[in-house]
C-alpha cells in the first residue's frame, strides 16, 4: 500500500480513504480530490454498486474496485459533502475477507522469542533495510539472556544495598546500566546490547553515538559505552557497548541478501504497533505514555488506543485511469500528543501531560532517543493520510501504525 498525503489533490487526482468496522459491518468512505470542489462538482457524478464506486466526469469513467469486500449500495446513508473537496458516506458490507487478516500476532516483540531466535541463528544478523550482515561471522554467545523491564532501576534499590563497582562517587546505590560481558548478549523489550567485538567490521560505521550501516546508512542503534581502549598495565581491554535496536535487524538462517528496500519502513511501523498492542495487553491500559531522553532533550509521546485492529483502504488514482483495485490493510489506529523538549529549555507547562504522567492507570514506556523520534515521524505521516476533517478528535491528533503483511 502506498501512502499519499491526502493534502496534495492537485490536477484531478483522486484519493481514498475508507475504514472497515467489523464489529458493524460497515465501510466509512472519503473521496477527496479537487474535482469535488464547489467549482468542479456539478460536473461530476459517483456511483456505489454491489463492489465498485464508479466516477464519472465529461466521457472518463474510473471504477474502484473494493477486493474482498461486497457493498450494499441501498445502505447508503450519512452523505456530506465539504466544499473543500471531501465527500463522506457510511455503507454496510457483506465482508468476504480472510479472518486471519484480523489476527494480532504479538509475537513480534516478544522478548523470550527473541531470545530463542538469537540463540538458535547466533552470527546470522542482518540490517532489516538491505540485508547487509552486521555481526561478525562465526559470532558465538555463550549466554543470550533476557534484560529486566525497562523501569527496573527505579526499584533496584529495593534490591541492593551496596554500592557497585565504578560507582564511587554515584549517589545512588544502584547500578544505571548492565553490560554484557564477552560473548553475551543481552535483550531487552526493544534493544539488544552486544559488545563492539561482535560487529563485523566494515559492514558498519559510527557517527558520534549512532551506528549506522554502512552499505544503506540506516540506523541500527547507539553506542552506550566506550569500553577502554587498548587498556591499562594490568587491565584487559574492553570493548564499546552498543544498544542495537531490534526493530532495524533481522535474523535469519540464510546469509543470502534481504532486499527489503522501502518495505523497512512497514517493518517499524509493524514493530512498533505490535509492541504498543503487547504493552496495553500485559498493563491492561489503553492509554500510553512513551518517553524518550538523550541528555537534556526529551520526547514524550501519549497514545490512546482507539481500534487496535482496523481494516482500511488507502490509494489515489486518476481520472485517466478506467480500473483500480483497492485492497485492505490492517492498523492500529490511535489518538496521539506529542511534546518535544530541547535541552536547556524549561518544560512547557501541559495539564495532559502532566495528568497522564501521575495516573496510575496509565502505562509508562521508555524507547530509546532515535527510536522515539521515528515513532512519532511515523505517526505524524500517518495523520497526513487522513482527511483533514478527521485529522483531530478532543484536541488529540488522528493517526496509526501499519501491521505487516504475514501473507508476504
Amino acid at each position: 500500500m502506498a501512502l499519499t498525503e491526502l493534502s496534495r489533490h492537485q490536477g484531478g487526482e483522486i484519493m481514498f480513504y475508507c475504514e472497515y468496522k467489523r464489529a458493524l459491518s460497515l465501510l466509512n468512505t472519503s473521496i477527496i480530490s479537487d474535482r469535488l470542489t464547489n467549482k468542479f462538482k456539478d460536473n461530476v457524478t459517483i456511483i456505489v454498486e454491489e463492489n465498485l464506486i464508479t466516477i464519472r466526469e465529461k466521457g472518463k469513467v474510473l471504477c474502484c474496485d473494493f477486493v474482498e469486500a461486497k457493498l450494499s449500495p441501498l445502505t447508503c446513508r450519512g452523505l456530506k459533502y465539504f466544499p473543500d473537496g471531501e465527500l463522506q458516506f457510511t455503507i454496510y458490507v457483506d465482508s468476504e475477507m480472510d479472518q486471519g487478516m484480523f489476527h494480532m500476532d504479538t509475537n513480534h516483540s516478544k522478548q523470550s522469542d527473541f531470545v530463542e531466535k538469537i540463540q538458535l541463528y547466533q552470527d546470522k544478523c542482518y540490517c532489516a533495510k538491505c540485508g547487509q550482515k552486521i555481526f561478525a561471522d562465526h559470532c558465538i554467545f555463550m549466554r543470550v539472556l533476557a534484560l529486566p523491564s525497562e523501569n527496573w532501576a527505579d526499584y533496584s534499590d529495593m534490591w541492593f544495598c551496596h554500592k557497585h563497582e565504578g560507582e564511587e562517587n554515584d549517589d545512588t546505590p544502584h547500578p544505571k546500566l548492565l553490560l554484557p560481558k564477552e560473548k553475551q548478549c543481552l535483550v531487552g523489550d526493544t534493544y539488544l546490547l552486544v559488545q563492539g567485538r561482535h560487529l563485523k567490521p566494515g559492514h558498519t560505521r559510527t557517527s558520534g553515538e549512532a551506528l549506522h550501516c554502512q552499505r544503506c546508512g540506516n540506523q541500527l542503534g547507539v553506542k552506550v559505552h566506550e569500553g577502554s581502549g587498548q587498556g591499562d598495565v594490568g587491565f584487559s581491554r574492553t570493548y564499546p557497548v552498543y544498544k542495537v535496536f531490534r526493530h532495524s535487524v533481522l535474523f535469519h538462517r540464510l546469509e543470502e541478501i534481504i532486499d527489503r528496500g522501502p518495505e523497512f519502513e512497514v517493518t517499524a511501523e509493524d514493530y512498533f504497533a505490535n509492541l504498543i498492542v503487547e504493552q496495553s495487553h500485559l498493563y491492561t491500559s489503553f492509554r500510553l505514555v512513551i518517553e524518550a531522553v538523550k541528555g537534556e532533550h526529551t520526547v514524550t509521546c501519549l497514545v490512546w488506543l482507539i481500534d487496535p485492529c482496523l481494516m482500511v483502504y488507502i490509494d489515489s488514482c486518476s481520472l485517466d485511469e478506467s480500473h483500480i483495485q483497492l485492497r485492505p490493510t490492517k492498523v492500529l489506529k490511535m489518538l496521539y500528543k506529542c511534546q518535544i523538549q530541547p535541552g536547556g529549555c524549561p518544560p512547557s507547562p501541559n495539564h495532559t501531560f502532566s495528568s497522564w504522567k501521575t495516573d496510575q492507570a496509565v502505562h509508562s514506556i521508555q524507547l530509546p532517543y532515535p527510536m522515539c523520534v521515528q515513532l512519532v515521524s511515523l505517526l505524524v505521516k500517518s495523520s497526513k493520510c487522513i482527511p483533514r476533517s478527521q485529522r483531530f478528535l478532543n484536541k488529540f491528533f488522528v493517526g496509526f501504525l501499519r501491521y505487516a503483511d504475514k501473507g508476504g
